[in-house]
């Protein structure tokens, strides 16, 4: 089973996992990538590797509708695609507090870290006995 997470905005952060559910949950790299102004070719790429679920941070309250666009355009275009938008109220906290080993797939940009860390906090959180990690 495929997972993808976005971190949408300007710079849109794609990571996509094949997921491996047995004693832990080990998240393999399938995609991990950034993408400049590109909603469409994220959103090619999220149908392509026939995710079940995409994973998308909201929008915060506080920012203005004109960065969020690459959101509703990218999701609009996911179509029946479940998507599970999870605010960084939720995921940030959590990841501060205990922060997974992101090294296994390297990522290089923040935005990255942050598809990653949306993908890990939404598995730790639905699995919470279970441990979730990069290999």
């Amino acid at each position: 089973m495929k997972i993808a997470s976005i971190d949408p905005g300007f710079n849109t952060g794609v990571a996509i996992a094949i997921l491996h559910d047995k004693e832990s949950i080990k998240l393999e790299k399938y995609l991990l990538g950034t993408f400049t102004n590109e909603p469409d070719a994220v959103v090619k790429l999220v149908l392509t590797s026939r995710s079940t679920i995409c994973l998308m941070e909201r929008k915060p309250r506080n920012a203005a509708n004109s960065k969020t666009v690459p959101n509703e355009k990218i999701k609009a275009a996911l179509g029946n695609l479940k998507i599970v938008e999870i605010g960084p109220g939720l995921w940030k906290p959590f990841m501060h507090s205990r922060p997974a080993k992101l090294e296994p797939w390297a990522p290089e940009t923040q935005h990255e870290k942050d598809a990653m860390a949306i993908l890990f906090y939404f598995l730790q959180t639905q699995n919470p006995k279970r441990k979730v990690k990069y290999v």
